[in-house]
């Protein structure tokens, strides 16, 4: 596998994690919703741990975002020098 293609296959793989952090955080903040109008028990505790782990995935994916789009700038900076 040449370096192109190890990029190529990171920013797919980049892509994927991407949209996986935001269905996890649409879930994580749909249950929060349901939470706050339920009395359950550990409220606090659950409610704490899920705004930790929203947290914790919006900041993966923001990472993910910001690698991605170096990746996507040092491919089209590869190809412009393939092409002379």
């Amino acid at each position: 596998m040449t370096f192109k293609e190890s990029i190529s296959r990171d920013a797919e793989k980049r892509k994927q994690n991407i949209q996986e952090y935001e269905e996890q955080i649409r879930e994580i903040s749909l249950y929060m919703e349901e939470m706050r109008a339920r009395d359950i028990p550990d409220k606090q505790f659950l409610q704490e741990y899920m705004g930790d782990r929203r947290e914790m995935l919006e900041r993966l994916k923001d990472l993910a975002l910001l690698t991605l789009e170096k990746d996507m700038r040092v491919l089209k900076a590869m190809e412009e020098i393939s092409q002379g």
